[in-house]
């Protein structure tokens, strides 16, 4: 397994994820988003490059430090924005009641589907396939995995792209 290391310098910081390195100058941030949890630690630090790319850190020990760091040695010009999340997503019993609650609303939403009509049913399956084409040409475009977890990643978000496309494409002509 390997470990992702962030390593801060004077002019930059630089992630290395195996023998892959990117430096990250201070002066190439335009923008700094953290995201910070209900136990007030930073959960993730989104940083925006001014070429719009952009980097996100998060599970990483002492997020603090690499923020305030980030703060130092950055231009005054950076837009630094902090956001708390609304809910503790952190909490023990915060996914047994979302899975509870998204079950039941998935039994109700299969049994609303049973009293249906036949044409009625066939524009929610269009529905849900145009959904699917549209995150497939999502993941291609943005590359969502990737642009968090680096480029070892990409191959993920096209294995998802193609089966959203083709499960897309099943649903729209064969059901």
């Amino acid at each position: 397994m390997e470990l992702l290391r962030v390593s801060i310098f004077d002019q930059y910081i630089e992630r290395q994820y195996g023998a892959k390195k990117e430096k990250i100058l201070y002066s190439d941030i335009s923008i700094l988003n953290v995201t910070i949890n209900s136990r007030e630690t930073i959960r993730e630090i989104r940083i925006i490059k001014t070429n719009r790319e952009t980097l996100i850190l998060n599970g990483l020990e002492n997020l603090e430090h690499l923020y305030s760091k980030l703060k130092k040695n950055c231009r005054k010009e950076v837009i630094i924005s902090e956001s708390h999340e609304p809910i503790d997503y952190d909490h023990p019993a915060f996914y047994v009641v979302f899975g509870f609650t998204l079950g039941i609303l998935m039994s109700l939403f299969i049994h609303f589907i049973a009293k249906l009509e036949r044409d009625m049913v066939r524009a929610i399956f269009v529905l849900f396939s145009l959904n699917n084409l549209i995150s497939s040409a999502y993941f291609i475009v943005k590359l969502a995995i990737s642009k968090r977890y680096g480029d070892k990643t990409k191959l993920i978000d096209f294995i998802l792209s193609i089966l959203m496309a083709v499960s897309g494409l099943w649903m729209l002509f064969w059901v």
